[in-house]
């Protein structure tokens, strides 16, 4: 797992237009987010949220991930984050995880709406709005309001 954070970049327009490429997918993007690579225990969908594998030995527990289970009216204090890969039932391989910043799609329930807190509540997997004092469990924010089942959210990070 990484120990440092990354210095932040936005592309200049000169630099998003430039060939060779900077590395940038679009002229848009910037490096607004923190991934970590993690080795799956289960299936994992791509916009799904993932959470620590506490039934790992040792250290395992915070290298392993698996799908977010829902937490309850405070959410699930286990969230990492969202996949931005996907894992087969199997398990076993590694994905890269958006533990602070920036998610396009994040798996949404319906209803989540432009800066709500955002959890995983009820459904499995998926983001959704946080009611009531007890907001431990918060991962997100929500940018924009669900649609499709999925809503564009700023991860919050829970660690460096």
């Amino acid at each position: 797992m990484a120990t440092s954070t990354i210095i932040q970049k936005l592309y200049g327009a000169d630099e998003a237009l430039a060939a060779p490429s900077v590395g940038q997918d679009n002229p848009f993007q910037s490096a607004r987010q923190c991934t970590l690579r993690f080795r799956t225990s289960g299936a994992v969908a791509v916009g799904e949220s993932v959470r620590f594998d506490v039934t790992q030995p040792d250290a395992e527990r915070v290298s392993v991930v698996n799908q977010c289970t829902a937490g309850g009216a405070g959410g699930n204090r286990l969230a990492v984050g969202v996949a931005l890969e996907a894992s087969t039932a199997l398990g076993g391989e590694f994905i890269n995880v958006v533990v602070g910043g920036y998610v396009e799609n994040a798996i949404c329930v319906a209803g989540a709406g432009a800066g709500d807190v955002l959890g995983v509540v009820t459904a499995p997997g998926s983001l959704e709005q946080m009611a009531g004092p007890d907001i431990r469990g918060a991962i997100a924010i929500a940018l924009e309001n669900e649609a499709g089942g999925t809503c564009d959210v700023w991860i919050i990070t829970k660690f460096p």
